[in-house]
């Protein structure tokens, strides 16, 4: 039933009414931007681009894809090395992410894993729901810390919210730590489930934590050190896209934009491309932080923002033409064996 819902929203009479939506926010976004003269600053700024920084940064956000597919190959074959099927996977996966609408590319990863590694829709979104849920735990907590840092040197915040926001970053790292008990937890649920009599929702847990639930300790750790390591580099590519553009105030700032950037991509409504709700989110999370004007930062946020669409467009586009022929050259291989 989830297969099937999942591939009717790809239809076309499904597709417009999300794309047409999603040009809507789009406009709206554009509009709202325009009438404080943000595309006026950001033309302006964008001229003067450093080049050698923004270089750097599109090198650095090719080694994040690679540890993106590094952390899928340790869900996948335990191996923190990914071959060329699980590269090609992981990074046409997070193009159509970025540029479907309404979210509705997150499910290439469960189609992709199932034509490309035998796996069962339930399994994949598994994969996809696990891999998320790290993101999450690790960008809030980079989130609350760094807001807890700019609202501390400010002065005039209350210690008890910045308290708040410590404790809350705390919880979000010690969740992210605690992995392997999540999945025994979980385990534990499916057979309690069993017990009652309850045997679908049992095997659906199972079949959602197979992937996770094959992992040794160490594949585990390798699992949380690659999700540190692809963010690591990409808020840092961020940071050194928008020093390009000499749009931020400091690097503690561009982690809380980029954070908050992170969390409205992630929003089920969202524009074209993403386009919108990203720029709005860093721009309004820079502005309340640290007091930066959009005339500075918006030309950082869509400068990560396409940065960050051509990086995944270019290493999909140079792979997924392999991806979808390489059966073919199998078949025929082993015809030719026979």
């Amino acid at each position: 039933m989830q297969q099937n819902n999942a591939k009717r929203g790809l239809k076309p009479k499904y597709l417009w009414p999300k794309l047409g939506l999603a040009l809507l926010v789009s406009a709206a976004f554009a509009a709202a931007f325009a009438s404080v003269d943000g595309f006026t600053y950001s033309w302006e700024r964008l001229q003067g681009i450093d080049l050698y920084l923004i270089s750097l940064a599109l090198l650095l956000m090719i080694f994040a894809q690679i540890m993106r597919a590094a952390r899928l190959s340790v869900v996948i074959s335990g191996r923190s090395l990914p071959n060329f099927s699980i590269f090609s996977v992981s990074v046409l996966h997070a193009f159509l992410a970025s540029l479907l609408p309404m979210r509705i590319g997150e499910l290439a990863l469960v189609f992709l894993l199932k034509h490309r590694h035998q796996m069962t829709f339930t399994s994949g979104l598994g994969v996809l729901i696990g891999t998320k849920v790290l993101d999450f735990l690790l960008l809030f907590a980079i989130g609350c810390f760094s807001a807890a840092w700019l609202m501390q040197k400010d002065g005039n915040t209350d210690a008890g919210l910045i308290t708040a926001i410590l404790l809350g970053g705390s919880i979000a790292v010690l969740g992210f730590l605690m992995l392997p008990l999540s999945r025994t937890l979980l385990r534990a649920v499916g057979q309690a489930t069993t017990v009652r009599g309850w045997v679908r929702i049992a095997g659906l847990i199972d079949e959602l934590i197979s992937a996770y639930s094959k992992l040794s300790r160490g594949e585990t750790v390798a699992l949380q050190v690659t999700t540190v390591l692809l963010w690591g580099l990409f808020l840092t590519s961020f940071h050194l896209c928008a020093l390009a553009v000499h749009g931020t105030p400091g690097i503690v700032t561009t982690f809380a934009s980029s954070v908050a950037g992170s969390f409205a991509f992630a929003l089920p409504i969202n524009g074209l491309a993403q386009f919108g709700p990203f720029e709005a989110a860093w721009v309004a999370a820079a502005k309340f932080l640290s007091g930066a004007d959009i005339g500075r930062t918006l030309p950082a946020a869509l400068l990560v923002h396409g940065a960050t669409l051509l990086v995944a467009g270019l290493l999909s586009c140079t792979t997924s033409l392999w991806l979808f022929r390489e059966p073919e050259r199998r078949a025929v291989e082993n015809d030719a064996a026979t």
